[in-house]
């Protein structure tokens, strides 16, 4: 038997057994004799066939889509790393490994922010500015001080430092011209806008 094919069955698994019945509307019932999910019930939700999921879990040759597999991962809310592994271990490219990851601060950070008497603020892989302190507000004038509804593309900190009208250039402000370069080298990250 195939390593990967025995993996993705073991993996199937886990994920069945630590899925609810009630968290898919299926009944609980006291009369399970398995922990989680059914085979039944997994295939119900992925849209296939009791026997072919089983053939799945059991590591036989089966090639299992792309579409399956996606299925399979929104329906169980599989975190983004669960799903690759998902998708490597079926041999199959995922859909949406190229889709940017939200890039979000996490409510407990966000709360923390007002405690902190000092300027504060939450910086996302892409520079974003994803929640600040009011001592933070205070001493970006302007910037982060400024209204803002849920449409409003995120303070981000390049393009206030680099792009920004008012601003004094960074070599200025740092006093040499070899700054810019400098500072430009944590920088250069894709970002989802281009």
């Amino acid at each position: 038997m195939d390593t990967r094919r025995k993996e993705l069955g073991e993996f199937m698994q886990v994920l069945r057994s630590r899925s609810q019945p009630a968290d898919f509307g299926f009944a609980a019932g006291s009369r399970r004799r398995t922990a989680g999910l059914r085979r039944e019930e997994m295939a119900q939700l992925v849209g296939i066939s009791p026997t072919w999921y089983t053939w799945i879990e059991q590591g036989r040759e089966v090639n299992v889509s792309a579409e399956v597999l996606d299925r399979l991962a929104r329906s169980l809310k599989l975190t983004r790393s669960e799903r690759a592994y998902l998708f490597e271990m079926a041999d199959r490219r995922d859909p949406q490994a190229s889709l940017p990851e939200d890039d979000d601060a996490a409510p407990l950070l966000s709360t923390l922010l007002a405690s902190i008497a000092v300027p504060a603020y939450i910086m996302g892989r892409y520079w974003d500015i994803l929640g600040w302190n009011a001592a933070a507000a205070e001493l970006f004038t302007g910037w982060l001080d400024q209204p803002r509804s849920e449409n409003d593309v995120a303070p981000n900190m390049l393009r206030f430092v680099f792009l920004r009208p008012g601003n004094p250039r960074l070599p200025d402000r740092l006093g040499d011209p070899r700054a810019a370069h400098y500072c430009g080298i944590p920088c250069r990250l894709p970002h989802p806008a281009g």
